[in-house]
């Protein structure tokens, strides 16, 4: 095993750093949006229904 087998390309790595940044950048704005619906109607039905599921593992509000 040679130093050529651990070579990564690195414009495929730039590439990776753009594509996490971008999702972690929509993953932001779905966080805030979340969020407003809290501010806007005074319940925080939404964001509890997340982070249930976000423990639980699952993809949707049901209980």
């Amino acid at each position: 095993m040679g130093k050529s087998d651990l070579a990564l390309p690195l414009t495929e790595l730039e590439d990776y750093g753009r594509r996490l940044r971008s999702l972690k950048t929509r993953l932001n704005h779905t966080k805030k949006l979340f969020e407003s619906y809290e501010d806007d109607i005074g319940d925080g039905g939404v964001n509890d229904a997340v982070k249930t599921e976000d423990k639980r593992g699952g993809k949707g509000g049901d209980k």
